[in-house]
């Protein structure tokens, strides 16, 4: 069956030079109909040459380039920005660092043809590493983007991946876009998200096509780490609906009860208990996340699993605490929460 929906792909861009041809030549090798979508950049002032590196794509593709004015700052306003001037029926967002499968459009928009949901996430994991420390936060992207998966398969949908995220335009209006968080500098996607869920009979899906895969770099530093895990926690005290943040203290909660059980394991009396529940505990974590890893073809990371459940509770914990800090650096801005 031929695709009939006309497709606007928006991309919020800000110092992305080192990064931004390597996602044009992915869209401009799409096998989608080229008279049927569109892609739209939205530059929020950089201060390196991304612009420029866009501009020259133009005629390869049907390309847009829309420059933020000076009242207009951050992605959501670039995104805001992207969307009014849109075309098409069907909107798509990914960022200015992922690379993308040749199908990725086609595959994208045949589930929203077929299944005609307000909105869906796609696949997104890390692009291939060779350092230690990107593996093990491969892995731990892999379990968050599986636990995302999982929630929208039992309708109970709480977290998505604006790098690769699709909803119709009508729908965006509908909900007013980030009407009430633009102020906020994260959280995009997962603001969206919460918006949607709450129209009558929302229909929200996960694309489970590797066709759909969309790769970005896993940060390479750990300061750059800490800054984009600190951005991702602020996000969740802001604008919480009450099953949102019932799962969020869930989840925190879960990873302190897996500290106590290990500072358990020195304890006599309740040793044996205390190891039991982790090996229980990390057995199931084991059976998911590789379930997660064989989807994203990456097996041969199984062997990570293990030392990256050994510090994830630290880690959820430590920045589930730190969350609560007044400001994070991003794309050059220091951004006050």
């Amino acid at each position: 069956m031929q695709p009939q929906t006309m497709v606007s792909v928006v991309v919020a861009v800000r110092n992305e030079s080192a990064n931004i041809a390597k996602l044009l030549e992915c869209l401009k090798k799409q096998d989608y109909p080229s008279h049927l979508w569109e892609l739209i950049v939205v530059d929020d002032h950089s201060q390196d040459n991304t612009a420029e590196l866009v501009k020259a794509f133009m005629g390869q593709m049907p390309l847009r380039v829309l420059q933020q004015v000076a009242h207009e700052k951050g992605k959501k306003a670039a995104l805001q920005k992207g969307v009014s001037e849109a075309k098409g029926d069907l909107i798509l967002t990914t960022d200015g660092d992922c690379m993308l499968q040749k199908g990725w459009l086609s595959t994208m928009v045949a589930s929203f043809e077929r299944e005609e949901p307000h909105l869906i996430s796609g696949p997104v994991c890390f692009e291939k590493t060779n350092s230690f420390f990107g593996k093990i936060l491969t892995v731990e992207f892999a379990s968050l983007v599986g636990i995302g998966a999982a929630a929208m398969a039992l309708k109970r949908p709480f977290i998505c991946n604006g790098a690769n995220l699709g909803f119709r335009k009508s729908v965006f209006q509908e909900v007013e876009g980030y009407t009430g968080n633009v102020h906020i500098a994260s959280g995009d996607d997962e603001f969206l998200l919460r918006k949607i869920k709450q129209l009558p009979k929302a229909k929200i899906l996960f694309v489970k096509d590797y066709a759909a895969l969309v790769q970005t770099r896993a940060p390479h530093t750990l300061g750059v780490f800490f800054q984009q895990r600190l951005r991702w926690a602020s996000k969740w005290r802001l604008g919480l609906d009450i099953h949102t943040m019932s799962t969020a203290i869930f989840v925190f909660v879960i990873h302190f009860c897996r500290i106590v059980m290990l500072g358990g394991l020195f304890w006599t009396q309740i040793q044996t208990f205390c190891a039991t529940l982790l090996c229980l505990q990390m057995a199931l974590d084991i059976l998911f996340v590789g379930s997660v890893l064989k989807f994203f073809k990456k097996q041969q990371l199984w062997w990570y699993l293990i030392p990256t459940l050994g510090f994830y509770s630290f880690y959820a914990v430590f920045f589930g605490l730190v969350a609560n800090r007044k400001h994070y650096d991003w794309k050059g801005r220091r951004i006050q929460i």
